[in-house]
């Protein structure tokens, strides 16, 4: 009976086991590979470096990732440092893809982009010095003219109406100053920039008041008023060679200050243009009164063809080109 029942217990063990041998699904003894899961890791711990700010160095990134896998390793990485990129990555994850502008580099482009501008003041600073070269009291002369008429009428008999190598040079300062001043505005407005663009604008300012001179001219010449057109186009001359030198200051600030200064530099500018063609208007207005009254349609042909219609025209040049 000892023998049967020592037989039949062994028969039960090996059933037993048996059973829970084939009711094991893994072996527990069995070495899993970590390949895959390493690779993954490594891939995901990648992508996340470079998504990292830019001024975090290559070490740090590293010593990060260490940490991150052991996390006995020490960090010699500052707290401050450690906390500014968790700042950054957090900042990553809340934003949506597109959205994340960086002001300090729209600042750096558009300084990079008016960096021709320099030497465009720079030709205007050396016309300036060249005038003040042949004759230092030339500028105190158009300044005194502003608010003198009868100095006015002097100063331009003697540079011949404007048409003066002195008066010259200050035109030229004014179409640089009037082109940039509207390439500065247009910029901050509309976000155009480029020295394409500026071009457009140059010629543009360039191609208006030469056809207004022309005009004026061809007025002079056709019907009997020619004193009065003659002098009314000396007084554009000198009110415009006085607004260029009011704009280069606005213009170097409005080209090169933080926001907030250039747009004050832009209202004064705006203020500058508008008084000064408010103030000219007048006074060529009160020295042709009697022509006004006289000749009632051929001001008004004036002021259709050189005042209005060029304003529109170069609005709608300037609209059609940068709209394309």
């Amino acid at each position: 009976m000892t023998k049967i029942g020592r037989t039949s217990t062994l028969i039960l063990f090996l059933i037993f086991l048996s059973i829970s041998m084939f009711g094991q699904d893994e072996n527990p003894f069995d070495i899993q590979s970590r390949i895959g899961t390493v690779v993954e890791d490594s891939l995901t711990q990648t992508s996340d470096s470079f998504s990292l700010d830019k001024h975090v160095s290559f070490v740090e990134r590293r010593q990060l990732e260490m940490i991150e896998e052991n996390p006995f390793n020490v960090s010699h990485i500052p707290v401050k440092k450690i906390n500014k990129i968790a700042e950054v990555k957090s900042d990553q994850i809340d934003s949506p893809p597109g959205k994340n502008i960086n002001k300090d580099l729209l600042t750096k482009s558009n300084t990079r982009n008016a960096k021709f501008l320099f030497w465009f003041f720079l030709i205007q600073l050396l016309l300036l010095t060249s005038v003040l070269g042949i004759n230092r009291e030339f500028i105190k002369k158009i300044n005194r003219s502003i608010s003198n008429d009868n100095f006015a009428k002097l100063v331009s008999r003697d540079y011949n109406g404007g048409f003066n190598a002195l008066f010259v040079i200050m035109y030229v300062i004014f179409i640089i100053s009037l082109s940039i001043f509207i390439y500065l505005a247009a910029r901050h407005y509309v976000g155009i920039s480029g020295f394409s663009k500026f071009l457009v604008f140059l010629l543009s300012v360039s191609g208006i008041y030469l056809f207004r001179h022309i005009f004026l001219g061809f007025q002079g010449f056709v019907f009997p008023f020619s004193k009065t057109t003659s002098y009314y186009n000396f007084m554009i001359i000198l009110f415009n060679s006085y607004l260029g030198l009011l704009l280069i200051p606005v213009n170097l600030t409005l080209a090169y200050s933080p926001e907030g200064i250039a747009n004050i530099s832009l209202y004064i500018g705006m203020g500058l243009i508008i008084v000064l063609y408010l103030l000219r208007f007048l006074r060529g207005s009160l020295h042709a009164y009697t022509f006004i009254s006289n000749h009632l349609f051929h001001f008004f042909l004036y002021l259709c063809t050189c005042e209005i219609a060029p304003i529109f025209i170069l609005v709608r040049f300037l609209s059609n080109s940068f709209s394309n």
